[in-house]
């Protein structure tokens, strides 16, 4: 199993519930641009990850701008 599909896998069952949560490739470039390897993605950060982002609600998986603008680069050449 690919590292982005067990990160995905475990970040399913914290925040999956009835509602849609973001996609794999989502995760990847929030990974990225965290600059966390998909393999040591650690439960602690896909739970500080902003809620309102997971769920669809917003754009902006960090509080940190600059994280946010490099999320936003990344998941462009996606």
């Amino acid at each position: 199993m690919a590292a982005i599909d067990e990160a995905f896998r475990r970040f399913k069952r914290i925040w999956g519930n009835s509602q849609p949560i973001r996609r794999p490739d989502e995760l990847a470039a929030a990974l990225a641009a965290a600059g966390i390897a998909p393999e040591d993605a650690s439960e602690d950060f896909l739970r500080s990850l902003d809620a309102k982002w997971v769920y669809g609600e917003s754009e902006a998986p960090f509080t940190d701008e600059r994280t946010n603008r490099v999320y936003r680069r990344l998941l462009e050449q996606t």
